[in-house]
């Protein structure tokens, strides 16, 4: 399906998408972007991409676009008002933006439009992305299969039948990368109290976070295989996990975390 995609908003997010969509071949000249920074705008008109800072250059010329809106949760209201004033036929839209219920949107876009809502991740930006895609119940397959097209290329997706599973997604896969970076800052700050210097403490922790997903990724054995693997009795991998394990401390750690995340997502969803 040749469409023309109106990606309003490139951020971090907006341009981890639409780098995706560059290396997996999307045609330059089916792409508009609207950005209101001047300077990202500049840089992506010097690659040859369509950008403007505004909607003004739209003349309603083009059917059949897919919408993405990407932009921070309290613009986007301006943006919608801005797009009610164009006329706009066949359009599919695809919000990626934080605790912005689709009622919310089919409010100012109408009952009978196509709406989609994504949760991507930051591992989007090197195409390790997962994202969660929910659509509203008159959604087309065609169309569907084009917006998971969109999402396969910065990294993988699922779909979700409830709305309300997006903050479930929010709290463990949208902050997630969070949760392994800062377990990479306590590795590191650990490490470097015992001894070893700054560089070498880093070095040593962001390698082993990555050796490990990727072994993960590529054995596909659970977690726990893994884990038991590495994990000889009476040896030092034992001692520290026993300690992790001790009263689950740890997964509580985890477990209130992932809470508290789920919480905030909720409340910004009713905000």
């Amino acid at each position: 399906m040749d469409r023309t995609i109106l990606l309003i908003g490139c951020g971090k997010m907006g341009m981890a998408l639409l780098n995706g969509w560059l290396n997996k071949n999307y045609k330059k000249n089916k792409i508009i972007v609207i950005e209101t920074n001047s300077e990202i705008c500049n840089d992506l008109k010097n690659k040859d991409i369509n950008c403007y800072n505004n909607l003004d250059f739209f003349t309603g010329k083009y059917n059949d676009l897919i919408i993405v809106f990407a932009v921070k949760p309290q613009v986007l209201e301006e943006v919608l008002i801005n797009l009610k004033k164009i006329e706009i036929k066949n359009a599919v839209y695809l919000s990626i933006v934080a605790g912005i219920r689709v009622d919310f949107l089919t409010k100012y876009l109408g009952e009978d439009k196509y709406i989609y809502r994504a949760m991507p991740n930051i591992p989007a930006e090197v195409s390790e992305g997962i994202t969660a895609i929910y659509k509203k119940n008159n959604a087309l397959e065609q169309n569907s299969i084009f917006v998971e097209g969109l999402m396969n290329s910065v990294g993988k997706s699922i779909w979700v039948e409830c709305e309300k599973d997006i903050d479930i997604v929010t709290a463990v896969s949208g902050s997630g990368p969070a949760y392994f970076f800062y377990l990479t800052e306590c590795l590191t700050k650990i490490c470097n109290s015992m001894g070893l210097n700054k560089d070498l403490s880093q070095t040593l922790s962001i390698q082993t976070i990555i050796g490990s997903s990727e072994l993960l990724k590529v054995t596909k054995k659970s977690p726990q295989t893994l884990r038991n693997n590495v994990t000889s009795k009476g040896g030092t991998t034992e001692a520290a996990i026993n300690t992790l394990m001790k009263n689950k401390i740890f997964e509580e750690v985890i477990r209130n975390a992932v809470l508290a995340a789920k919480k905030r997502s909720e409340e910004l969803s009713k905000n």
